[in-house]
């Protein structure tokens, strides 16, 4: 699947959303299975700074499932972005991608979104790792619950470029 090129098309049209600070996400209907060893750095450092989530729905037909044993499972091209941006992935058969569909946008209804200010110091174009704890306290009165974060943050810089390559 050329998901890779298709998340750097999305990104463009993403930025130019008619309200700069809502949330964004970027979904993947594929099979998982990449058409290019890897995921592309860069492409994860621009959907970082742009502030998108990028959610996978994988739906795997008998070549994927085949391509998947003889690999032993170590061509999942998603898990990358889903992961590095706080998005998810959620697989499906066949008949169950309209019950997973509505699963994934449930998920994307459920988010909550933090923020906080960073130190004037951050403006240096590098990734600022992050991560979002839970005290064992709350999770004993609460109970288990999900918590997706992206790996880090970049500030947004003003007319900034996107690598289109």
């Amino acid at each position: 699947t050329f998901f890779n090129d298709a998340i750097r098309a999305a990104l463009p049209v993403m930025e130019r959303a008619s309200n700069p600070v809502s949330r964004r996400v970027i979904l993947v209907v594929s099979d998982n299975i990449s058409s290019q060893k890897g995921s592309d750095k860069h492409l994860i450092a621009d959907l970082l700074e742009a502030g998108i989530v990028v959610y996978g729905l994988v739906v795997r037909g008998g070549i994927g499932k085949v391509i998947n044993v003889l690999t032993v499972g170590k061509m999942h091209g998603l898990d990358d972005y889903t992961a590095a941006t706080g998005g998810e992935l959620i697989g499906a058969k066949k008949k169950e991608i309209d019950d997973r569909l509505e699963k994934v946008i449930g998920h994307l209804r459920a988010r909550y979104s933090m923020g906080f200010k960073p130190p004037e110091h951050t403006v240096d174009g590098e990734l600022h790792r992050i991560k979002l704890t839970i005290p064992a306290a709350i999770l004993k009165q609460k109970g288990k619950f999900a918590v997706r974060t992206r790996t880090g943050y970049y500030l947004r810089r003003l007319n900034r470029k996107v690598n289109l390559n």
